[in-house]
């Protein structure tokens, strides 16, 4: 089920603006969180800013397809915008984060249908039977 994004700060232009990448450590994280937890925008909009872009080039490169990346990039946030206090502080948010993330690129690969997750395999079957290599191996007694 998706969110309706529309509704929600993360989607407020200039925050995919290249540049917007800043870094926080938990403390400031942790005190962002505290705020988004009792509706706070502008902290949202600050934690969006700190993490998005590496969220994004992560679930990106896992996934291979800009629009659905974006959209679990939003999935993951809307988590963090919804419950706040899931991070308890234990290791870095942005590992935390890209835990959460990683969960969903899962759940985004078993939603594919079985000819999505190896389009290419007729390529590769092709190449190898070519080479011989797909060949079945033969036994020769001596």
């Amino acid at each position: 089920m998706t969110a309706n994004y529309h509704a929600l700060p993360f989607n407020a232009p200039g925050l995919w603006a290249p540049g917007s990448h800043v870094t926080m450590d938990n403390d400031e994280v942790l005190r962002l969180l505290a705020l988004i937890a009792q509706g706070d925008e502008p902290a949202f909009k600050a934690l969006y800013r700190a993490f998005s872009r590496r969220l994004y080039a992560y679930v990106s490169k896992q996934i291979g397809d800009a629009a659905q990346a974006e959209e679990i990039v939003a999935d993951t946030l809307y988590e963090v915008w919804r419950a706040p206090a899931r991070f308890r502080g234990e290791a870095l948010f942005s590992t935390w984060l890209i835990g959460v993330a990683r969960n969903k690129v899962l759940m985004a690969w078993r939603g594919r249908k079985p000819d999505e997750k190896h389009e290419d395999i007729e390529d590769f079957a092709e190449l190898i039977a070519g080479d011989g290599v797909g060949a079945a191996p033969t036994h020769q007694h001596s």
